[in-house]
């Protein structure tokens, strides 16, 4: 049984977009920060649509990484609080508990989350379906996986598909 290592990202209140993916990879729970594989193409989706470049990430660099989020208005979390997993591999997962996406962002100014990959959308249903309540005039994107297993995707087809929401802010 794993459960998540660590918090989302930091919100403020200029925060208003939240990323949504399934649960940290081996590699993202030993740094101890999102998307740290360096075959995950999510950071070097996010310098190429805003045109920045970043270290590589490791755990002396997530406060440059962290920055980089807050300047875009972006909050990362994940879906799965409390999971079994086999390695790094979302066709094993089995979800025991969500992580309270609602609870997170009801006082806040996110009003856009968006699913990276089929896994993170399928489970954020899941999730939806076992709430009560719901947040107005949010907006729900699934978007394509980041990771290395999705080749149907290039870095820049990836780019069309997330930019136009990213750069919404």
């Amino acid at each position: 049984m794993q459960i998540h290592p660590f918090a989302p990202t930091r919100i403020d209140e200029d925060s208003r977009i939240l990323v949504l993916g399934s649960f940290p990879s081996v590699v993202s729970r030993e740094v101890g920060f999102y998307y740290a594989n360096k075959q995950n193409r999510f950071w070097k989706l996010l310098c190429a649509i805003f045109d920045e470049n970043l270290p590589p990430l490791d755990s002396a660099n997530i406060t440059i990484y962290q920055d980089f989020l807050n300047r875009r208005g972006l909050v990362l979390w994940d879906i799965a609080k409390q999971c079994e997993i086999t390695r790094s591999d979302d066709a094993s997962l089995k979800i025991h508990a969500f992580n309270d996406i609602y609870a997170l962002i009801q006082h806040t100014n996110i009003r856009t989350i968006c699913l990276n990959g089929a896994t993170a959308a399928k489970l954020f249903k899941s999730y939806q379906a076992q709430q009560a309540c719901t947040i107005k005039n949010l907006k729900i994107h699934a978007l394509p996986s980041t990771s290395p297993r999705n080749a149907r995707y290039s870095l820049e087809k990836l780019a069309e598909s997330y930019a136009p929401i990213l750069k919404q802010i």
